[in-house]
C-alpha cells in the first residue's frame, strides 16, 4: 500500500517539475526574444 502511494507522488511530483522546467523554457525564450525585439528597434531608429 505504501509503495503505491510512494509511485503516485512520485508521479505528481514529476508532472509538476516537467510543468515547471516547461514554463522556465517558455519564460526565457520570451525573454531572449524581448530582447532581441528591443535591440532591433533600439538600431532601427
Amino acid at each position: 500500500m505504501q509503495l503505491i502511494i510512494n509511485n503516485q507522488t512520485k508521479k505528481k511530483f514529476k508532472k509538476k517539475e516537467e510543468k515547471r522546467n516547461m514554463y522556465k523554457l517558455t519564460y526565457q525564450k520570451r525573454f531572449c526574444m524581448s530582447v532581441l525585439l528591443n535591440l532591433f528597434i533600439y538600431y532601427s531608429l
